[in-house]
């Protein structure tokens, strides 16, 4: 998200206006995109599951190191806020999921 904030500060620098001007959306930075002036639109991941899928897999593999690499995709949500202001659509995003791959 600090990415996104930085490129929110450049464009504010600029004197463009979002989202009026320009729509932005950060990825994984649900909290952080809450206290911005507009808040920003973010791709939200499911960071326990992917925790947790990520050492089940890891057992997996020191139980049995001829396991073939796990590839799993997990949802993700994207959540809208005023700076991606009226020409983005939840349609149009394509996000469907995180792929989680994990192997040697």
């Amino acid at each position: 998200m600090t990415v996104t904030i930085d490129a929110k500060q450049a464009i504010l620098d600029r004197g463009l206006r979002i989202p009026n001007d320009v729509t932005l959306a950060g990825f994984d930075g649900l909290r952080n995109s809450l206290v911005t002036s507009p808040p920003i639109t973010t791709v939200s991941q499911p960071l326990a599951e992917i925790g947790r899928e990520s050492v089940l897999a890891l057992l997996r593999l020191i139980d049995d190191n001829s396991t073939l690499p796990i590839q799993k995709t997990l949802p993700v949500e994207l959540v809208i806020r005023s700076a991606a202001g009226t020409r983005l659509y939840r349609d149009d995003m394509g996000a469907r999921g995180v792929q989680l791959c994990i192997g040697i």
